[in-house]
């Protein structure tokens, strides 16, 4: 089992990511820049989001490391 952090998981594209990683057994931990319900605040030192994350995607459409 894998814990996933997924950026802009309210899209379409990221829902359906969310979902089918949560059925294969994975932990889908859903990030957001404002406070909404089921998700986490994106932190401004992007280490301390990610630290506990196996793996990081990026559907925001706007970079998140400064790339």
């Amino acid at each position: 089992m894998a814990k996933i952090g997924i950026i802009g998981a309210s899209g379409f594209v990221g829902r359906h990511l969310a979902s089918m990683a949560r059925d294969d057994g994975h932990e889908a931990v859903l990030f957001s820049r404002s406070p909404r319900p089921g998700y986490e605040l994106l932190a401004d030192d992007l280490s301390s989001s990610f630290e506990s994350l196996d793996a990081v995607v990026n559907l925001a459409g706007e970079p998140v490391m400064g790339l």
